[in-house]
């Protein structure tokens, strides 16, 4: 990132305990029952929103992106192509933006 200034030293030091913290919960709900949880306590709250915050985050961009890029003709998806309402063509892209935040 150094290379085509799009950050810099100082941004990296400010934003480093909150991508710390990112990384972390997003691990820690990777792992599951691989981690400790009592050496996490102080900060389990913390976890669990950032882990709501990026899942939440992800079905609303993926969902909002699926029907944006398939309502103008950008993405052709068939399933979608066939449904008689614009309803109907929202909850699949929320099905599909549930699937892209599960884990494989």
């Amino acid at each position: 990132p150094y290379c085509a200034n799009l950050v810099t030293h100082m941004d990296v030091f400010l934003l480093g305990e909150f991508i710390n913290k990112v990384s972390l919960a997003w691990i820690g709900g990777a792992a599951g029952a691989e981690i400790f949880l009592p050496e996490y306590r102080s900060i389990w709250g913390q976890m669990g929103l950032q882990v709501m915050s990026i899942t939440v985050c992800t079905l609303i961009i993926v969902t909002t992106g699926i029907v944006l890029l398939s309502g103008y003709g950008i993405l052709s998806i068939p399933v979608l192509d066939m449904q008689p309402t614009f309803a109907a063509k929202v909850s699949i892209c929320c099905l599909i933006g549930a699937l892209m935040t599960a884990r494989s």
